[in-house]
């Protein structure tokens, strides 16, 4: 089950409702309350996510809303609470380094919606997102908008892309409204989700930076960071992995000092429900690739590199340990209607 912060539900329902969607509507297609605004830091089940946007998808269809790309035009929106505590932070970093920096260290403390691989080829650098689950075409758009609507806000200089790309397709001809605004080749069916740019646009500074109030908004956040592994050890440890499966940095090391506790305090929370680090990572390496092999728009090679293997090899290897299928048999057996050795359950 995948997470997403009550403050992005928050955020889209607010969308939606200025969009002449009935605000109590929304509420109640999402399973809310207006009270359960009230919550700091909340974390929800994404299917509430997922259904705001499917409801907004079927007004367009009876001609309720003129919005066509919902999350395309969401993520243009952007604001400083959009994801709670981590936007605000990014709001007052100093540069964009600093802010996929920040967003990496506190991203547990806003669910685990997504995970971004950041590469740097040559002079260039690649910003992949890959959600943590079968979402649809609308948040993948808001997700990917909102990071170039964020440098775009932000930055003193011009924001200058190369391409943006996007798996999901598009009808032809409907690419228009995504290349004037990102102002760059936008590509659709493509093999990833990715942002790329010229490296340069990491040191651009940001108008906002306030050195005093980002400090202090980044000890907020480790001090959230270590009440979360006190009161919810587990799930803390579980949001560090999840979000860190690609990295080098997924150890009990890395994710000891991330939750600002020691190695052998965090590994006493997990004796205490009988685990250890490389079970649960397995675990959860596991459930991920169950969830994106599922995607047919998914390359079996990307989500093998998504998940930190080296090769495809160790990737179908591992998938055939967990599920006695391989990834290709696992999709084609799913696809095909009969019922694959794990639970096919949605998001």
């Amino acid at each position: 089950m995948s997470n997403v912060s009550l403050n992005a539900v928050k955020s889209l329902i607010h969308f939606l409702s200025k969009q002449g969607i009935s605000r109590n509507k929304l509420f109640s297609v999402a399973g809310l309350q207006e009270s359960h605004c009230q919550v700091s830091r909340a974390l929800i089940d994404t299917a509430h996510y997922e259904a705001l946007y499917l409801f907004a998808e079927n007004e367009y269809l009876l001609g309720n809303l003129k919005l066509r790309n919902i999350g395309f035009e969401f993520g243009k929106q952007i604001s400083s609470d959009r994801w709670g505590l981590i936007t605000h932070i990014v709001f007052c970093s100093p540069n964009l380094e600093s802010a996929l920096s920040d967003h990496l260290r506190y991203q547990t403390l806003a669910g685990d919606i997504g995970f971004p691989i950041i590469q740097k080829p040559g002079n260039e650098i690649t910003f992949d997102w890959i959600p943590t689950y079968r979402c649809c075409r609308h948040t993948v758009e808001e997700i990917v908008t909102s990071w170039v609507a964020l440098a775009k806000a932000l930055s003193v200089n011009p924001v200058k892309l190369n391409k943006v790309s996007f798996i999901h397709k598009l009808p032809p001809g409907s690419a228009d409204a995504y290349e004037q605004y990102f102002a760059c080749p936008v590509e659709f069916g493509s093999t990833a989700n990715r942002i790329s740019a010229d490296r340069d646009i990491l040191k651009s500074k940001f108008a906002y930076y306030e050195p005093e109030i980002y400090g202090l908004l980044k000890n907020h956040a480790d001090k959230a960071l270590a009440n979360l592994i006190r009161e919810f050890p587990i799930d803390a440890i579980k949001r560090f992995i999840s979000s860190n499966l690609v990295s080098k940095e997924c150890s009990v090391e890395s994710c000891a000092k991330n939750l600002n506790v020691s190695a052998r305090t965090l590994q006493r929370h997990l004796a205490k429900h009988n685990l250890n680090f490389s079970m649960l990572t397995d675990s959860l390496r596991r459930d991920r690739s169950v969830e994106l092999v599922k995607d047919p728009d998914l390359d079996l090679t990307y989500i093998a590199h998504a998940l930190g293997f080296s090769e495809q090899s160790s990737f179908s290897r591992a998938f055939r340990r967990w599920t006695a299928q391989t990834p290709s048999e696992y999709r084609v057996a799913m696809h095909a209607g009969s019922e694959p050795n794990e639970d096919d359950s949605y998001g």
